[in-house]
């Protein structure tokens, strides 16, 4: 995920009141080693989609670039209180 994403759906998470934060050196399943950025949160999934679509809207909108292309790989692991997704 891009460092520009994970902070706006932090900040969008954080708008719905739920508290999240940002790994810059996440390295999830299945990446053997490598490393992007992530959003830990232990908010509902229900809450999380909601937030991905508000933020997705919201990115479009402001940057006038689709979300699309990051929304294809966006995977998530579960922390076992929460979640990260990456």
């Amino acid at each position: 995920m891009e460092l520009k994403l994970a902070k706006l759906l932090v900040t969008v998470l954080e708008d719905h009141g739920e508290e999240a934060s940002i790994y810059e050196d996440y390295s999830g399943r299945g990446m053997y080693g490598g490393v992007t950025v992530g959003v830990s949160t232990s908010a509902y999934l229900s809450t999380i989609m909601t937030c991905i679509i508000v933020a997705a809207d919201q990115f479009v909108d402001y940057n006038n670039e689709p979300l699309f292309r990051d929304m294809d790989t966006l995977r998530s692991d579960s922390l076992g209180v929460g979640f990260i997704l990456y």
